[in-house]
């Protein structure tokens, strides 16, 4: 997705977001990318990584393209339970959203958190905060509460106890002669990669499958206190600060 919209193979993609894959290949590519809050857009059908983070989203050349796309795809679906709660909106609210080019009124928070890391990246950042102020935004500066630090944090054990599960639960309802578990996805892998060299299979890739292989999963006591205790603590942390602010 992130390589074939700039690559004229079309105009609309839909990436989907575990942690960064649709904001991270739209920034690389020079497309908008949108990752949208779980539930928004439904799941069904995307082969999953994490339960707890997992969404579509939709890539495109311009901000309305991406507009355009959230219009179709956004909404409840009976097929994935998170989306249930998704808004119903008028047909065409997103991309009339996006016409109106007036920032006046507008509140938008910028999270320095993670600035510093490269120079031009920063000066690009702050460009976009001036014409953003220079438009009518009231910009402010917000700093992340340390809860939602601290469960940012723990990400890969999130990821790292549902993978497993909801890989195996969706290669169950593919047909015949696709691989019933995550041991034969990486058995196949290594198959490939001892065939096949100059593939050039991503080491840590192996490596980190095979870790899954070997993951306790579900039942992993850190991944339970993280969900049941520190996304909700980081959550409500957050919508404290935005509330403040």
């Amino acid at each position: 997705s992130g390589v074939g919209v700039p690559a004229g193979f079309g105009v609309l993609a839909v990436g989907a977001a575990t942690a960064g894959s649709v904001l991270r290949p739209a920034a690389t590519t020079g497309l908008v990318g949108l990752r949208p809050t779980v539930g928004l857009i439904s799941r069904h059908g995307v082969v999953p990584v994490s339960y707890t983070l997992d969404t579509p989203g939709p890539m495109a050349k311009t901000v309305d393209g991406v507009a355009a796309m959230l219009d179709v795809i956004a909404g409840p679906d009976r097929n994935d339970s998170r989306s249930e709660r998704s808004p119903l909106v008028l047909a065409g609210a997103y991309r009339r959203a996006a016409r109106n080019h007036t920032l006046q009124g507008l509140r938008i928070g910028i999270v320095r958190d993670f600035m510093g890391g490269h120079a031009d990246v920063d000066a690009a950042v702050e460009h976009v905060v001036g014409l953003l102020r220079r438009r009518g935004g009231d910009v402010i500066d917000v700093a992340l509460p340390e809860a939602v630090k601290t469960a940012s944090e723990k990400l890969p054990q999130v990821i790292g106890a549902e993978f497993r599960p909801l890989l195996e639960a969706y290669l169950s309802g593919l047909d015949a002669g696709a691989p019933d578990d995550l041991d034969e996805v990486a058995d196949a892998a290594l198959i490939w990669a001892g065939a096949l060299p100059e593939a050039a299979i991503n080491p840590a890739l192996l490596e980190a499958m095979q870790a899954e292989v070997d993951h306790p999963g579900l039942a992993d006591t850190e991944y339970l206190y993280t969900v049941s205790y520190l996304y909700s603590a980081a959550r409500s942390a957050l919508l404290a600060r935005l509330d403040a602010d």
